[in-house]
């Protein structure tokens, strides 16, 4: 009996991890990440800020697939405090989605550097879908995407560009906030009252020192526009820093290499790795198993 009631929830287990992801409009893998402490670094800061620096400006951009899953004490959270950092450079910027309701539909997005930082409200950015975003930065103007929608600002002030882009800290991608606070006591004694993350994917990541969707002539202080997703892998060219298809290549000592060829491999750190979808019946194992 014992055998059968097994082999019905490792069929169980099957079923839900193996439906429904399909890949990004990139195509091929993406990194799937499962807990907070789960994200990639680039271990070469030095030569990274290098290389950011050499321009005037700069863009991320990237595709991103939000899961939630309920948890037990999801609906006694106090407040919602659930951030997803996309991109972190510690001192010196950080790009995140922030869930303002418990039903996930409506995000904010926000990023907080040296001077510099803005929020993307209410926009309608549904689980369980690939979405498109990016931030760029000028010296005098920001601007950031989330699907078709661009959203751009001027700056109060002009930026010291250099120094919001040269820090000790390594560029990493992923990752998310530890739940700060925990039952007293009882059965449940330690357990989170709210889940301070959200699991999801990422997927192509392309960095560079230029603003890739020029604000051209659109003078106002504050400005709205559509744009034209892109499909297909991101292409590397002169004014790239980084490129990460998240394709596994299987190369000694990285889990991802750069495809821009300035050699800004990404390393994984974590308790989990998944990169193919047809992956995830190992993973969920052993995440049971630690639970």
């Amino acid at each position: 009996m014992m055998k059968f009631l097994f082999g019905v929830l490792l069929l169980a287990m099957y079923t839900s991890v193996s439906a429904a992801v399909v890949p990004s409009p990139a195509g091929g893998g993406y990194f799937q990440i499962y807990a907070p402490g789960d994200y990639a670094y680039v271990a070469d800061h030095e030569d990274f800020d290098a290389n950011m620096a050499a321009g005037t400006s700069f863009t991320i951009e990237m595709w991103i697939y939000q899961k939630r899953e309920m948890k037990p004490f999801d609906r006694m959270r106090i407040e919602p405090d659930e951030r997803w950092f996309l991109i972190t450079k510690t001192g010196s910027y950080r790009m995140q989605f922030s869930h303002d309701n418990i039903a996930g539909h409506d995000v904010s997005f926000s990023i907080e550097n040296s001077g510099l930082g803005g929020t993307h409200n209410d926009v309608e950015a549904p689980l369980n879908q690939w979405h498109y975003v990016a931030f760029m930065v000028e010296t005098q103007y920001r601007q950031e995407i989330i699907d078709k929608h661009l959203w751009g600002s001027a700056l109060t002030e002009r930026t010291k560009f250099r120094g919001v882009l040269d820090t000790t800290t390594s560029l990493r991608i992923g990752g998310g906030v530890t739940p700060l606070l925990g039952l007293p006591g009882g059965p449940f004694e330690g357990k989170p009252l709210w889940t301070a993350f959200t699991r999801g994917l990422i997927d192509e990541v392309r960095i560079s020192n230029i603003i890739r969707y020029p604000r051209e002539k659109l003078d106002e202080r504050l400005w709205r526009d559509t744009i034209v997703v892109p499909t297909g892998s991101f292409k590397s060219d002169e004014h790239t820093v980084a490129l990460w298809h998240f394709d596994f290549d299987g190369s000694p000592g990285s889990k991802w290499r750069d495809a821009s060829g300035n050699g800004h491999h990404l390393t994984y750190h974590g308790d989990y790795l998944s990169v193919e979808p047809t992956q995830k019946l190992s993973v969920l194992w052993g995440e049971l198993k630690r639970q």
